[in-house]
């Protein structure tokens, strides 16, 4: 395996690249006095899903990194409230979410870091079995916020 590329490929797919966009561009030009806003047709606001992102990328970082790590209950340590706390939490949260994806990009990045070494939590995880968690997850929930947007008038712009 060439694993110069497999690092532009897990470093694109974790920015949002390839076949779906990135939360940066999910979010943009979002108002956050309708974070809190739900439709019918779908079960979270905004605040939810880039909350619940937030939660669950500190929670894989945390199982990689942590010596003691204390698992959430599930599903509710992983979902919020509907309505932001706060325009700042709001802010707080988005830097969050960039600031965790580079600490994964960080890993695949640094080669004293084996990304495919199994943990010492679980021999059967590694710290790429994670970012590739992540992917999948964020790209999921971000197809439901770019679908939220819609049902809510405030489509994605093309950039």
């Amino acid at each position: 395996m060439d694993e110069k590329m497999l690092q532009s490929h897990l470093l694109e797919m974790l920015g949002g690249g390839a076949a779906h966009i990135g939360i940066e561009s999910a979010l943009e030009g979002f108002p956050v006095s309708r974070a809190g806003e739900q439709v019918e047709a779908l079960e979270h606001s905004m605040w939810m899903l880039v909350e619940h992102l937030r939660i669950v990328n500190r929670d894989l970082i945390d199982w990689v990194t942590a010596e003691e790590y204390e698992e959430k209950p599930y599903p509710s340590g992983y979902w919020p409230a509907p309505d932001p706390p706060s325009p700042e939490a709001w802010e707080n949260t988005k830097i969050s979410i960039a600031r965790d994806i580079d600490v994964m990009k960080g890993w695949i990045e640094d080669p004293d870091f084996n990304i495919t070494a199994p943990l010492k939590r679980r021999s059967t995880h590694s710290a790429l079995r994670e970012i590739l968690l992540t992917i999948a997850h964020n790209g999921y929930h971000i197809g439901q916020m770019v679908d939220l947007r819609a049902l809510l008038g405030v489509p994605v712009k093309d950039s």
